[in-house]
């Protein structure tokens, strides 16, 4: 059991990397307007982390071709996610951003009743119900409200849903049919997943950066190259952290206060950090939001997903369906991995 000093630190990191990473992407692309350089940018970061840690923890390198029919699909749906949510910052607050973004688990429904036949329910339906009415409270008192912000932001949210489908899809394979005596038709672990697809969305989005932005290149002042280089650390230090706190948080209750606390500071924070004038109204549309996405990481599954997603040693047969950075050894490893924070 981590000790409370250690969850409060990672917490505290957590939320300071989130806010810092939000902040600074929206700073660079107002002085830089080249979302695809700096997602490239970004991705490059957790690409070689991962294929580093990849190598360290397994000793062996990633196999590129191994499952590029399975994970090709996620990585192209991270790249839209993250290039959408990136774009979006040009044409909207990070604050309106982040709060038409909760709008996820909204799209994540859908997605998962097409791909994976998963029902809602009713609870969990009443949520998303509150969730949709906040935003678009907020979407309605926004003081400098985009349709072109507020789409693009919509689709990193729905592309972000479809990633996570895919990816829990992909993983839920392993167990879905017997195992092949052909090692090369093993589904790829948690830990191979992202590697692979972080590298796969960085081979994508090279082409895609030397046709739009190589171009019209632009120059960075000295400024934006420090910013760079400290955003694409925050990016990569808030993937781990979420990982690393989430490992140690022994309550899904716990998990959602955090997610939604998250939430909650980086609209604040970058309303602050921009002066971004907030109405009571469009607080309150923002709360309304959160509430609804609180609540709908608290009310529970369907009793047959709970029943069906455990094996015969009472472990979860596929992991978070948001994924993330593996952790490194931290003294312990979680029995059962909690549902890991919105990006």
């Amino acid at each position: 059991m981590a000790s409370p000093r250690l969850l409060a630190l990672l917490v505290v990191g957590y939320y300071g990397s989130s806010t810092l990473n939000s902040v600074l992407t929206k700073q660079i692309l107002t002085s830089f307007p080249r979302p695809l350089t700096v997602t490239l940018w970004q991705q490059l970061f957790s690409s070689l982390y991962s294929v580093l840690h990849f190598r360290v923890t397994t000793g062996r390198w990633l196999d590129l071709q191994r499952h590029a029919r399975r994970v090709m699909p996620v990585a192209v749906a991270l790249v839209i996610a993250l290039v959408a949510y990136r774009a979006a910052l040009l044409h909207a607050a990070v604050s309106f951003a982040q709060v038409v973004k909760t709008l996820q688990p909204l799209f994540a429904a859908g997605v998962c009743a097409i791909l994976l036949g998963e029902r809602t329910p009713p609870m969990r339906l009443g949520a998303l119900l509150l969730l949709v009415a906040g935003v678009g409270l907020a979407s309605a008192t926004e003081v400098d409200f985009r349709l072109v912000g507020f789409l693009l932001a919509a689709l990193s949210a729905l592309a972000q849903a479809v990633h996570a489908a895919l990816a829990k899809q992909c993983l839920g394979s392993s167990r879905a049919r017997p195992l092949s005596p052909d090692k090369r038709d093993k589904p790829p672990s948690e830990m191979e997943l992202f590697a692979l697809a972080a590298v796969y969305a960085t081979g994508l989005l090279a082409p895609l950066w030397a046709a739009v932005d190589l171009p019209r290149a632009m120059r960075p002042d000295y400024s934006t190259v420090g910013l760079l280089l400290l955003n694409g650390c925050c990016n990569l230090a808030d993937k781990l952290l979420s990982f690393w706190l989430l490992c140690l948080l022994a309550s899904p209750v716990s998990a959602a206060v955090v997610s939604v606390v998250k939430r909650v500071i980086i609209v604040a924070a970058a309303a602050l950090w921009f002066g971004t004038s907030i109405s009571a109204l469009h607080a309150f549309g923002v709360a309304t939001a959160a509430a609804g996405v609180g609540l709908y990481q608290l009310a529970p599954s369907a009793a047959k997903a709970r029943d069906s997603e455990l094996d015969e040693e009472g472990q979860p047969l596929v992991a978070s369906p948001v994924l993330h950075l593996q952790a490194p050894h931290l003294g312990r490893t979680p029995r059962r991995q909690q549902p890991l924070l919105p990006v």
